[in-house]
C-alpha cells in the first residue's frame, strides 16, 4: 500500500518514505513501524500501547515508559511537516492520510 502524507509518500511494501522532491527519508525500523501504525489508525487515536506493540514488539510499561513518546518526538523531528497530534491520556493520531494505491 502507498500512502500520501503531504509532502511525503510512504510505501508500506518497500518500507520507504520519500519527499515530493525525491529525497529519501531515513527512518529506523521502529520509527517506520510507529509511522505505519499511525497511518493505519485512519484518523483515530493510536494508543501508546499500540505504538509500543507495533514499533517495539512489547507492551507499554505505563506512565513511566516514555518510549512511545520518544518515537513520536523522533518522527516529528525527521518528518516535520506531518501533523501528529497528541490525544491526552490516550496516545497520538495522524491527520490527512491519503491512500494512493
Amino acid at each position: 500500500m502507498i500512502y500520501r502524507l503531504s509532502p511525503y509518500v510512504v510505501d508500506a511494501e518497500t518500507r520507504r518514505v520519500t519527499r515530493d522532491d525525491g529525497c529519501r527519508m531515513r527512518l529506523s525500523a521502529g520509527q517506520f513501524d510507529a509511522l505505519l501504525a499511525l497511518i493505519e489508525g485512519e484518523g483515530r487515536p493510536v494508543t501508546r500501547d499500540a505504538l509500543c506493540q507495533a514499533a517495539l514488539h512489547r507492551a507499554w510499561g505505563g506512565d513511566r515508559d516514555r518510549c512511545p513518546d520518544q518515537l513520536i518526538m523522533q518522527l516529528r523531528r525527521l518528518l516535520p511537516e506531518l501533523e501528529i497530534q497528541a490525544v491526552r491520556t490516550v496516545g497520538y493520531w495522524l491527520q490527512r492520510v491519503e491512500v494512493m494505491a
